[in-house]
């Protein structure tokens, strides 16, 4: 029931931003009309990652390119979550990790060590390692002494030893495949069930009217004892006047499942 009520705030969230985005330059805090985000935010410093991406995809090797609009919204909430400098020190490990933008930027922020993972293949997680090496001091703004590692990781293996004790998952753009979605929700499963109990945060860009994917991703984590709660949600019109819009979800344990 819970999940349910979920699903239908969001909807009802969709269509309110579609009123009003498309109503006039005027929009809600969460809201604005304009050009998409096409680069990160800048760090608290002033300074940018400088992150590098092949030219083209697949299906099948969709890390190679920086989806740019979940990618600013989850650095974004990480700016603004951890503005005191609570992520210094905190173990991170970003799911999907592609580029490695996200968990780069967690790293600029002061958390250590942070795990960039992915099932790609092997050009996926070379990608990532230049993209550390372009990033880490003295080339650019993450610290010399973080420890910023690129590992293999498919969902719904086991988890590596290697992995470790976490603080915080991260996972930008990754709702959007079906046939991917069950095995995330089975490895964010045993994440959030290992005894540090780390939060779980993702970024996911609606791409149909429906927004069939988040449907998809919320049956598939209710069916392991699992909840999605919204953090952030951001709209703008692109320049061909179409709506984008992205939330900023967090998965939880469902209190059942928890004990409470």
């Amino acid at each position: 029931m819970a999940a349910a009520s979920g699903r239908a705030a969001r909807r009802c969230w969709r269509r309110a931003a579609t009123a009003r985005c498309f109503g006039g330059a005027h929009c809600c805090a969460a809201s604005w009309v304009g050009p998409p985000p096409d680069r990160l935010p800048s760090l608290p410093t002033g300074e940018r990652l400088t992150i590098q991406e092949f030219g083209s995809f697949s299906l099948d090797n969709t890390g190679v390119v920086l989806w740019t609009g979940c990618a600013s919204a989850l650095c974004r909430w990480l700016g603004r979550e951890f503005s005191d400098g609570g992520l210094r020190g905190r173990s991170v490990l970003e799911l999907g990790a592609g580029t490695g933008a996200v968990g780069l930027y967690a790293a600029a922020l002061g958390a250590s060590p942070v795990l960039l993972s992915d099932g790609g293949p092997p050009s996926v997680l070379e990608l990532a390692r230049q993209n550390v090496l372009q990033n880490v001091a003295p080339r650019g703004p993450v610290p010399s002494e973080a420890d910023v590692r690129v590992l293999p990781l498919r969902w719904g293996s086991e988890l590596d030893v290697s992995v470790g004790h976490v603080d915080l998952v991260l996972a930008s753009d990754v709702t959007t495949l079906r046939t991917e979605v069950a095995a995330l929700a089975e490895t964010l499963a045993a994440l959030l069930g290992t005894r540090w109990g780390p939060r779980a945060v993702l970024a996911h860009e609606r791409r149909t009217d429906y927004d069939e994917q988040l449907e998809y991703f919320e049956v598939q984590v209710a069916q392991r004892s699992l909840s999605l709660t919204t953090l952030v949600s951001e709209a703008w019109q692109d320049s061909s006047g179409r709506l984008r819009e992205i939330s900023v979800l967090e998965v939880t344990r469902s209190r059942s499942d928890c004990g409470g």
